[in-house]
């Protein structure tokens, strides 16, 4: 304490730096709160109706463990593009996430159902690099679908 005007003594530059960095990230986090509230409340009607209701994770919606009608329902609400890719806990079910904006939360179907189209078959892959190596990799593996009928939309 400063004696004369009975305050703490001046904090150390480094320390105020540190501080105020720290400080700088926290508004910037409370910021990208905001706008995630502002998109779910813009949404909520939307999210409302779905039949499978999502959690938070990461600054996103996860919609955990979706069968092939939720997937399609959450896909026709949230248009767009949508990634697929191996689950990495379980190989034999699908994440898709929907690439959105910086204004945007980011949208999973974690571990879903594969469509109807797909399946997961081993390939060997050759890997470039030196020593030339040669892999085996699960993949997803689509045909064609038989009829274009509204019900079976693909992500892309």
């Amino acid at each position: 304490m400063n004696d004369q005007t009975n305050t703490p003594a001046a904090i150390p530059a480094q320390a105020k730096t540190v501080t105020q960095t720290k400080i700088e990230e926290l508004i910037e986090d409370r910021k990208r709160i905001d706008a995630h509230i502002g998109w779910l409340k813009k949404h909520r009607e939307i999210i409302d109706r779905l039949s499978i209701a999502p959690s938070l994770f990461a600054m996103g919606l996860d919609f955990d463990r979706a069968n092939r009608s939720q997937i399609l329902e959450i896909i026709k609400a949230f248009p767009g593009v949508w990634d697929k890719n191996i689950n990495s806990s379980d190989s034999t079910k699908m994440d898709y996430v929907r690439r959105s904006s910086d204004s945007e939360p980011r949208i999973r179907i974690w571990s879903g159902e594969l469509p109807p189209t797909c399946k997961l078959v081993e390939e060997w892959v050759d890997v470039p690099p030196m020593p030339a190596t040669r892999i085996k990799k699960l993949v997803v593996k689509c045909s064609e679908p038989k009829t274009e009928t509204p019900q079976e939309l693909e992500p892309a």
